[in-house]
């Protein structure tokens, strides 16, 4: 049952809390690993289950599994079982074709914006009847089972924030993988995910989180505070690229002077440094020091 269906059915004699799958720091306490990242032997263990992390995402239940190919096939039993029993059953969705078409359209998006319109188009030209709004219900539908998660573009007015095309993460990486074949190519999209998921854990009551786009510039993550903006984060697995460095800051710095903010940090897989641009702070941040 879902929390809703629990404080519903309870009336009110429930107090619910939102379980996800393993943190990081999790996964190395289930493998007995030190979290010290500043020991030489530590930190090489530590990068070999982030690895494993990245690629096999963290239910609980594959932690332990050696089998790669059990592992893979839990993974997709895990898929069958949300969409049949969590969507399906649960809403009476008669759609299946469309649902199908639709969630596989989300897990091939993850950390990109969805348009619903273009996937409207598309399952048009495929010759599958569906209605924009029944999309939208399959989006809301994904989220309240933590199929997905959504984050919302910044604006100051609510209007926009709601109408605005979201960002899709999938609940899990290995989940992504098991239902996109093309998801483990990229390192920095599996990265992305993890900062998501890891800011969501973290997020109080009084905290909200958003991506900020303006033109071709874009910052990955910002947090708000009550009204005001506090934090702004990039995610880039390297950036040794000149293209991509200048890109990723360019985004940052955008984002850092429409908010007034003196520092800006971007998470990579192993790089440290900082420096100052137009007078913002910069700083490199490993994804293990970020995750510890």
């Amino acid at each position: 049952m879902l929390s809703s269906e629990i404080a519903t059915t309870l009336r009110g004699r429930s107090i619910s809390y939102t379980i996800y799958p393993l943190s990081f720091k999790e996964m190395l306490r289930f493998k007995a690993i030190n979290s010290d990242i500043y020991s030489t032997t530590n930190r090489a263990l530590i990068y070999s289950v982030l690895d494993t992390y990245l690629s096999e995402g963290g239910f609980p239940e594959l932690v332990f599994i050696t089998d790669n190919e059990i592992k893979q096939k839990t993974l997709q039993e895990y898929y069958q079982v949300m969409l049949f029993r969590d969507l399906v059953d649960r809403y009476q969705i008669t759609n299946i074709a469309g649902l199908k078409f639709f969630l596989k359209r989300l897990y091939a998006s993850v950390t990109k914006q969805v348009s619903i319109h273009r996937i409207f188009n598309e399952l048009k030209s495929a010759g599958i009847p569906i209605g924009k709004n029944a999309l939208y219900q399959f989006l809301d539908f994904a989220e309240t089972i933590f199929m997905i998660g959504n984050l919302k573009k910044y604006s100051h007015k609510i209007s926009t924030i709601e109408l605005s095309e979201k960002k899709v993460y999938a609940i899990d990486n290995g989940l992504a993988n098991a239902v996109n074949f093309r998801f483990s190519a990229d390192l920095g999209k599996a990265l992305e995910q993890i900062v998501f998921w890891e800011l969501k854990r973290r997020l109080s009551n009084l905290e909200k989180l958003f991506y900020y786009r303006k033109q071709s510039a874009e910052c990955d993550f910002i947090i708000q505070t009550d009204e005001e903006i506090t934090e702004a984060i990039q995610v880039c697995y390297q950036l040794d690229d000149s293209e991509t460095k200048k890109r990723e800051i360019k985004g940052l710095l955008q984002a850092c002077q429409y908010f007034g903010l003196k520092q800006g940090k971007i998470i990579t897989y192993d790089s440290y440094d900082s420096f100052k641009i137009e007078g913002i702070s910069i700083e490199l941040v490993p994804i293990v020091e970020f995750l510890s």
